[in-house]
């Protein structure tokens, strides 16, 4: 199902060479976005996979049939990013990241990373620290097929190093949600310091609220005060909204677009629908 898909004016076939490419893939969904040298964002598109499930094969058939259907992916552009989005990510101190343990960095998990996966890491050196994220090696194979040159990471890490950047008015916490189909991902940043990035399932209404308050309770926030940010797939009007709307006294949809200019057509987009993909579209 398309959520948005939009080409501005201003989007000109000659000179995508100059253009920045950024794709967030996840089993379940794909969005790109395109920015100019003026950092005018010229295309965007969003749409969730139907009857995906979590299988890595199925999504790159689909992602092969997208590329077909998407005379936009299949230019040439400057720089390419390609975004893959998924639960399984972890930090680790610079001072004790070891490259040959990155497997034990997922013990703890179940499901952790599948035998066909590829491990990897990335330094954040905001957070002085190490990601660590695995990516089926077929679809990593079929990304830098596709798109020669191209940079592969996680979500998470152009996610926290844009909310990173952003500038506090607040001396509170600040907990941001972000929500992509059955899944939300909380993160909790008091001042500069990061203090949580999770990753929760939903499997009902009542699941995002349970976990928001879960979460504020761990960190001893104050509900009636401290902020909570939004994005993501989540309408004032969904039943999930207005659960967290009655607990949380200070509840606000993201507002920030960064460096980024929008035209008349992507102006159409509500904010926190495309705030995924202004996070990593930044430079």
């Amino acid at each position: 199902m398309i959520q948005y898909d939009f080409i501005e004016a201003s989007f000109n076939p000659q000179e995508t060479d100059t253009y920045k490419l950024s794709i967030l893939a996840g089993v379940d969904s794909f969005a790109f976005i395109i920015k100019n040298a003026r950092q005018e964002i010229v295309a965007a598109s969003s749409r969730t996979l139907e009857g995906v499930g979590s299988d890595p094969v199925h999504f790159g058939r689909y992602f092969n049939q997208l590329l077909q259907e998407t005379q936009l992916l299949r230019r040439s552009y400057a720089e390419t990013r390609v975004v893959w989005l998924s639960p399984l990510f972890t930090l680790i101190p610079n001072r004790l990241f070891l490259p040959e343990e990155k497997l034990t960095y997922f013990a703890h998990l179940s499901p952790g990373p599948a035998a066909a996966d590829l491990l990897f890491d990335s330094k954040m050196t905001r957070l002085q620290a190490t990601a660590v994220y695995p990516l089926d090696k077929g679809l990593h194979f079929l990304f830098t097929l596709c798109f020669p040159g191209c940079r592969v990471t996680h979500f998470s890490i152009p996610y926290l190093e844009a909310l990173l950047s952003l500038p506090v008015a607040t001396i509170r916490p600040r907990l941001y949600v972000y929500v992509n189909k059955e899944k939300v991902w909380l993160t909790l940043i008091d001042g500069s310091e990061l203090r949580l990035h999770n990753a929760f399932s939903l499997t009902g209404d009542n699941d995002l609220l349970y976990y928001c308050l879960l979460v504020m309770k761990q960190f001893k926030l104050n509900p009636e005060a401290d902020p909570v940010y939004l994005s993501g797939q989540l309408a004032a009007e969904n039943p999930a909204f207005r659960l967290l709307a009655a607990y949380l006294s200070n509840l606000h949809f993201v507002k920030h677009r960064f460096s980024a200019t929008m035209g008349p057509e992507g102006d159409k987009i509500p904010l926190p629908l495309i705030f995924d993909l202004l996070c990593i579209a930044q430079d």
